[in-house]
This record gives structure tokens, C-alpha cells and sequence, in this order.
């Protein structure tokens, strides 16, 4: 799950589908002959679940948590509608490494008055 998976709905004249999520990668079922070809794990590594970071196998909570991280990204990243804040603090969770990027993450939600204080700063 990633920013450009989630879409909105904003046609007022058709009310059916407020918000879906799309995966354009899976979209066309094809026959492969072999895997992708992509080396190690693949995704937005700023919105990957901590658990697929250690290398878990794939569960539906990934993608649940996953929807967290963008979320929590709309929000550090975003001053009201299409408002940009620029770069912040977390911009580095494109580029770190798999363990680097698991303490940042535990370390942004293990302590609740942690969490809340950058909340606070940048919700």
C-alpha cells in the first residue's frame, strides 16, 4: 500500500465508491513463467509494516499497518489540502536500511507519549 494506491472519489454525481484502493501491478492477470525478478522486498519502504521489514511472511495486518504508515505520512507531509510541508524528519525512511528503518519505526510507536508529541508537532 502506498500514496498512489488510494484514491478518491471526488465525482459528486456518482456517490458510489467515496474511496477504493487500487494496485496497478495486479490489475491485468498475466501468466508468468518465473517470479518478477525483483531482488528482496518490494514496496514504498517508508510505508512497509515493521513485520515485512524483519522479513515476516505476508499477512493481511502488513497491508493494515501499512495504511497506518501512509496515513501517518499524509499527515507529516501534508498542511490541508494539496499544502506540501516539505522535506521532514522521515525522509530518511525511503533510503535506510531494513533494521534502521524497524527501530525508527517501533521507535515512533512504542512509546505513546513519543508518538503523541510528534503528532502534536507535526499533525
Amino acid at each position: 500500500v502506498s500514496i498512489n494506491n488510494l484514491m478518491i472519489n471526488e465525482d459528486d454525481d456518482n456517490p458510489s465508491w467515496p474511496a477504493f484502493v487500487i494496485d496497478l501491478d495486479l490489475a491485468i492477470k498475466e501468466s508468468r513463467e518465473a517470479a518478477s525478478g525483483a531482488k528482496g522486498k518490494t514496496g514504498t519502504r517508508a510505508f512497509m509494516a515493521i513485520g515485512a521489514l524483519l522479513g515476516e511472511q505476508h499477512s493481511f495486518m502488513h497491508d493494515l499497518e501499512s495504511f497506518f504508515w501512509v496515513l501517518f505520512w499524509i499527515c507529516i507531509h501534508y498542511d490541508g489540502q494539496g499544502q506540501e510541508t516539505g522535506p521532514t524528519e522521515f525522509e530518511s525512511w525511503n533510503y535506510e536500511s531494513d533494521n534502521k528503518l524497524v527501530r525508527s519505526k517501533v521507535g515512533t510507536i512504542g512509546d505513546e507519549s513519543i508518538f503523541l508529541k510528534i503528532a502534536d508537532e507535526s499533525f
